[in-house]
């Protein structure tokens, strides 16, 4: 906590600095992590027998985008998770009290959200993924449509701006609750 209070920038700036910072690369994590995962997949697949990138390219760049366009969302929840842990962090008066919290609010965060993540599938058609340690590791029980995966993850306003709006209030609420600490 000293080091806040002896730099040779305002409380608010060095908070909001530290913010920043901290979301850019909460940011960069949850890109890297959405777009990382499909390319990877789509690697090992070049690399069996069956699959050629001349016949299924066209699939990748379809599955590729819907992750590019999933990315702003998530990116945007995770900053907004990470604003509300710095933002707890800020009143919690110990360490170890500030960590649980903060794995409360994202168990509670992830469990209100799920509705957020679901696929809307306009064939009606179900889908159900399983893992298991057998020979098959993932099961799927069936492939997506083109359809489906063009309509996935369009981008909203509404769903957009209120994590980042959020995150936000979570900044400057973090910024002035520094601004009132006093050493002890």
């Amino acid at each position: 906590m000293f080091f806040i209070f002896e730099q040779p920038v305002s409380r608010k700036r060095y908070i909001a600095i530290k913010f920043l910072h901290g979301a850019c690369h909460v940011a960069a994590a949850t890109l890297f992590a959405a777009l990382l995962a499909p390319a990877v997949v789509y690697a090992m697949m070049l690399i069996g027998v069956n699959v050629t990138a001349a016949g299924s390219g066209a699939a990748f760049a379809e599955v590729m985008a819907a992750a590019a366009r999933a990315t702003i969302g998530c990116s945007l929840m995770a900053v907004c998770a990470f604003a509300a842990c710095a933002l707890i962090a800020a009143l919690a008066p110990r360490f170890w009290l500030a960590m649980t919290a903060s794995v409360v609010l994202i168990a509670l965060y992830g469990s209100f959200s799920s509705d957020y993540f679901d696929i809307p599938f306009p064939t009606g058609q179900p889908l159900s993924v399983s893992a298991n340690m057998s020979s098959q590791w993932i099961n799927i029980s069936r492939a997506l449509t083109p359809a489906e995966v063009a309509d996935f993850a369009h981008w909203k306003a509404l769903p957009l701006l209120v994590p980042a709006l959020v995150a936000v209030v979570f900044c400057l609420v973090t910024a002035l609750l520094y601004e009132r600490k006093e050493l002890k």
